[in-house]
């Protein structure tokens, strides 16, 4: 039975699979699911993935060249209607 991590409540709820934006992140997310407390309203992952892969993860690999989300603003024109869609992000 999984346990609340903030209020250690038992009415915990399956939310969803957690999404992965590219299927190698597995290594570093594993077969995570997400879960919402009844009692408190939070949500959170269980099992939850390791620190040092997390730490490796959001320090060499997010935001990398190629990854989704990257923005390259060499390749953006200088007017201002090419910036007008980074708020999107």
């Amino acid at each position: 039975m999984i346990k609340c991590i903030l209020c250690d409540d038992d009415q915990v709820r399956f939310y969803d699979n957690y999404k992965l934006n590219v299927t190698s992140d597995k290594e570093y997310f594993g077969e995570t699911k997400i879960y919402t407390c009844k009692k408190c309203e939070i949500g959170f992952c269980d099992p939850m993935p390791k620190k040092e892969k997390l730490n490796y993860f959001y320090n060499q690999i997010y935001r990398s060249a190629g990854r989704p989300h990257q923005i390259n603003f060499d390749a953006l024109e200088n007017d201002l209607y090419s910036f007008r869609n980074l708020n999107y992000i």
